[in-house]
């Protein structure tokens, strides 16, 4: 048997993207399938999954993988279109927990782009490694395959 502290960590990524809120809360919640990286999917066939967010309060965050099968990173809190939108999620041991993490979307609009903050909050076994890895993420799918999508131009290319 392994004994250990829980741990706790916070982190925010910023990301502007040139178009208004509407789109970008669309993109981030209807077509979050379309932009979502190959490289983020747990399983499943590149040609039979995506990834759904249901965005109501209870809905969920679904790697659908086809003929009932995938996986469930979290269910949707709170919806404030197009502002905020909150899911909480569970990372189980070969995803780096057992962990529970808290995400965050709010947009705002500033100018002709819109600012979207996103933060999330872990508690659980919580590693350097593991806080390093999952900012990383959050930063690529944001700052890079959101962004790309949404302004129309191409997807980087994920270097694990």
């Amino acid at each position: 048997m392994e004994i250990a502290n829980a741990h706790y960590t916070t982190l925010h990524v910023e990301t502007r993207i040139a178009a208004d809120p509407a789109t970008v809360w669309r993109a981030l919640t209807d077509e979050m399938g379309q932009w979502w990286p190959d490289a983020f999917y747990t399983g499943g066939s590149a040609h039979g999954r995506t990834l759904r967010l249901d965005a109501r309060p209870g809905g969920a965050m679904i790697e659908d993988w086809g003929d009932g099968q995938g996986l469930m990173w979290g269910q949707v809190v709170t919806v404030d279109r197009p502002r905020k939108l909150e899911v909480i999620g569970y990372a189980f041991p070969q995803w780096g927990g057992p962990s529970t993490w808290l995400g965050t979307w709010d947009l705002q609009a500033d100018g002709n782009v819109t600012v979207v903050r996103f933060s999330e909050s872990a508690v659980g076994r919580i590693t350097e490694e593991y806080g390093a890895d999952k900012e990383k993420g959050w930063r690529f799918l944001f700052d890079g395959a959101l962004k790309a999508y949404v302004e129309g131009t191409e997807p980087p290319v994920w270097q694990d």
